[in-house]
């Protein structure tokens, strides 16, 4: 299952910061700024990211040929992580699009399995994600929150959790929204940005046909369990608080790395567009990047 990972030849070190990314690109479109900016003050920052495998481009529908070309989509990755002063590590997981039992329709990916019929593959992930926890004992741990539902992102945050939670260790993380987090449908419809109020005037659907199109795909597609019934009990009730990330001239920085996923970006609305989204977003939060910690009795260990 697990692929040759990039930094093993070189005999790698104990982490700074540790980013879990879903797939090829969610990190540098999230926080990539704040990984660019620790970088530079020092720190030594590992993206692992799970999902980064799955069939050769000809064995896809046309409609996902993009979505799997994992060569040039990995190439992309580790160029833009260079850019970030990061290191990537690949762990081979298969994504949800190309992985069985197949979907019906591309929505099913925003729709997450009951609790009650189980998600056999989150234990899985749990071992694997424990294990990086215990190679870096010293990193703090960056987690998507899995804004919009997507099925993968669910499983990195429940994984995540569950592995940090049974090593007392939730003090460690902080949590940062995924790019579906440009969607205020998305926003609404999870458990910790509901309760952050998106004024009218951050809603990007009203400057950005791909936002609203993603808006659509979220209330569509998100008909599964809500990701706050996958988490350790009591988790979901604590208290969350924003925690605003400077991006100063990391933008620019981030905005090169962004740019570096061509393979991704025509489904982003384009790169100019989505580009000028990403600012758009953050000049709304002030000139940062949004992320949460767990600010409450349920943190398990000391940040």
């Amino acid at each position: 299952m697990v692929e040759a990972r990039a930094g093993e030849a070189q005999g790698e070190t104990d982490a700074d910061l540790l980013v879990l990314s879903p797939h090829l690109d969610d990190a540098a479109l999230s926080v990539g700024g704040h990984l660019a900016r620790v970088a530079a003050e020092g720190a030594r920052v590992l993206v692992a990211t799970l999902y980064t495998s799955g069939p050769p481009p000809r064995a896809a529908s046309l409609a996902l040929r993009a979505f799997a070309d994992f060569e040039r989509r990995r190439a992309e990755d580790a160029e833009a992580l260079t850019l970030l002063g990061a290191r990537p590590r690949w762990l081979g997981h298969v994504e949800r699009a190309f992985r069985p039992p197949a979907l019906r329709h591309p929505l099913q990916t925003f729709a997450t399995p009951d609790p009650r019929e189980g998600w056999p593959h989150l234990d899985e992930l749990q071992r694997e994600l424990d294990a990086l926890l215990a190679a870096h004992p010293r990193a703090r741990v960056l987690v998507p929150l899995a804004v919009g539902h997507h099925v993968d992102h669910v499983a990195v945050l429940a994984a995540a959790c569950r592995a940090l939670a049974a090593r007392g260790e939730l003090g460690r993380a902080r949590f940062y929204e995924d790019s579906y987090a440009l969607s205020s449908t998305a926003r609404r419809a999870h458990f910790v940005t509901a309760a952050h109020r998106t004024p009218w005037w951050r809603w990007h659907e009203l400057v950005s046909p791909w936002a609203a199109g993603l808006s659509f795909i979220v209330w569509a597609g998100s008909r599964g369990t809500p990701p706050e019934r996958w988490l350790p009990p009591g988790l979901a009730g604590t208290r969350w608080r924003l925690v605003l990330e400077p991006l100063g001239e990391w933008g620019a920085v981030k905005e090169q790395a962004v740019r570096r996923y061509a393979s991704q970006l025509g489904a982003l609305g384009g790169g100019d567009g989505y580009c000028r989204l990403l600012a758009r977003q953050a000049a709304l939060l002030g000139g940062a990047e949004a992320t949460w910690a767990i600010d409450g009795g349920a943190t398990g260990g000391g940040a």
